[in-house]
């Protein structure tokens, strides 16, 4: 995955947009679950949100270009 940051936003291949959300104003934990061998992992407290958008225009124009 390759990871553009610019300005205030940071852009994942084009694909989706990473912008900053909200302050958290409660607790909240980050964790990982492996499906597979049943198991949940803590990662940490959360301290920022963040919005992931998708980039309509790009995913569009990727799929006219495979036509």
């Amino acid at each position: 995955m390759l990871l553009y940051l610019e300005l205030r936003s940071l852009e994942c291949e084009d694909h989706l947009r990473v912008s900053p959300g909200l302050d958290c104003t409660c607790v909240q934990d980050v964790v990982a679950i492996n499906t597979v061998d049943k198991h949940c992992y803590a990662l940490g407290e959360l301290g920022k949100r963040v919005i992931v958008t998708p980039d309509v225009d790009s995913l569009l124009d990727s799929m006219i270009a495979l036509d």
